[in-house]
């Protein structure tokens, strides 16, 4: 086998990019609602974070089965009950004024994004239950990808968050209570890195919504999707979640730039941020 897979039954798997499956320090990487969206920067970032010791896995879509001569269970399959509780939601949200306006608005919790959210931190939860109670992952995300993480402050095996992008607000629909309600009352160290001119949400967040003690921030040059390949910005993103790392994280697993083995190529930087292939194992 040439990879090394987690999964619970859902629409996604854990896929490990890097480093020993078995390892107490692990970082997760998250991406946006398009799965298939890479970013340069955190890319790097993940590369560089494999090099100081952690393993570096990735949450990724399931292969979609073939199309045809597929056998079909009897009932609804789980991305079926998915697919109408988000279509459901949407209708009510619909239905249901606003009582309290644009923001805040408890229908908000009703929205399919919502409704998405939850659903991909419950698919999360399940696989992260897998891994040894001594295990701890610090997430990496980016945009959805850094809204769940939030959503997983009471994971145990959750000890930090690093997120790229957070969506505080939709472009098109404006503020939303459950994308910021939450992080009054964050506990896990989580450090947000915001373009100051991201659509949702600028360097105006800061100054705009309450947040816990437990976050910090880092406001880029930089927009939503972070693919510039400026290596100024990489230096400063790296820097910045080194100090972040070495502050709550109890130090880097190597405290130095410790390299990889010869014999494993880079999975996880390719030409304009593409992954290359993996070489690991693979576990039923």
């Amino acid at each position: 086998m040439d990879r090394l897979v987690v999964s619970h039954g859902g629409e996604c798997h854990l896929r490990l990019l890097a480093g020993n499956a078995d390892g107490l320090r692990n970082v997760l990487v998250v991406g946006r609602s398009n799965r298939s969206f890479r970013s340069i920067q955190i890319d790097r970032l993940a590369a560089q974070m494999r090099d100081w010791g952690f393993a570096v896995w990735r949450l990724e879509p399931r292969p979609m089965p073939p199309k045809e001569g597929a056998a079909i269970s009897p009932g609804f399959r789980g991305s079926d009950r998915r697919s109408m509780r988000t279509a459901m939601s949407g209708a009510v949200s619909g239905c249901i004024p606003k009582v309290f306006g644009c923001y805040p608005s408890w229908t908000d919790y009703l929205s399919p994004s919502y409704v998405q959210a939850i659903e991909r931190r419950n698919e999360v939860q399940s696989m992260l239950d897998q891994f040894p109670v001594s295990a701890r992952f610090l997430l990496l995300g980016h945009s959805m990808g850094a809204r769940v993480g939030t959503y997983l402050d009471r994971q145990s095996r959750v000890s930090g968050h690093v997120g790229f992008g957070y969506p505080f607000q939709h472009p098109e629909e404006g503020p939303a209570l459950s994308r910021v309600h939450h992080l009054r009352k964050l506990k896990v160290p989580t450090l947000i890195i915001q373009g100051r001119n991201d659509a949702y949400g600028g360097k105006e967040v800061a100054r705009k919504y309450r947040f816990s003690p437990s976050i910090s921030f880092l406001f880029v040059e930089d927009d939503h999707s972070y693919n510039s390949a400026c290596s100024d910005l990489t230096r400063q993103i790296t820097t910045r979640v080194g100090t972040f790392i070495a502050d709550t994280q109890g130090g880097l697993p190597c405290e130095h730039s410790c390299g990889r083995p010869d014999d494993q190529p880079d999975q996880l930087v390719g030409k304009e941020g593409k992954s290359k292939s993996c070489r690991t194992l693979a576990v039923s």
